[in-house]
């Protein structure tokens, strides 16, 4: 796995699991993003919210492979951050919150 972090900006963007930490940012609108399986057990994966260019465009990330009947991690708010863990079948979330506002967190659904 890489140390160099992700700038995720486009709809239907792939985020790669070869990195840690994936940032993303949006302009006008909401994008959609896929996150697909893990390389290893025990991988973690890092996704953060960092820029919100309307107050509509949010992220949702797909992710087919998050464990139980969940599919979709949505980032709604700046700061917005899941830390997830790859266990060889699935993602697991170890973590949602908000950098700036322990109130907020994004939605798994």
């Amino acid at each position: 796995m890489s140390g160099v972090q992700q700038r995720v900006t486009g709809n239907d963007e792939s985020i790669n699991v070869n990195t840690y930490h994936s940032k993303m940012y949006t302009t006008q609108d909401p994008i959609t993003l896929t996150l697909g399986n893990g390389i290893q057990d025990g991988q973690m994966k890092k996704l953060t919210f960092v820029f919100k260019g309307t107050e509509t465009a949010n992220v949702v990330v797909e992710c087919p492979s998050l464990i139980d009947t969940y599919s979709e991690i949505v980032f709604t708010e700046v700061g917005d951050f899941a830390l997830l863990l790859w266990t060889g079948g699935n993602w697991v979330v170890l973590e949602t919150g908000n950098s700036t506002d322990p109130t907020l967190q994004p939605i798994i659904q």
